[in-house]
């Protein structure tokens, strides 16, 4: 069998609070890819 990772409640938040920070990032970027804005990065200098 495999053995699991055992890891202290910090460990176990920190992983929860990274897991939502990247599932937001990673809505925002398939949001903005969508709306066609995602690869516009240099309007700023026109």
């Amino acid at each position: 069998m495999i053995k699991m990772i055992e890891l202290t409640n910090a460990a176990y938040w920190t992983l929860i609070a990274l897991s939502v920070l990247a599932g937001y990032a990673i809505n925002e970027i398939i949001r903005s890819i969508r709306k066609g804005e995602f690869f516009d990065w240099d309007d700023d200098t026109k």
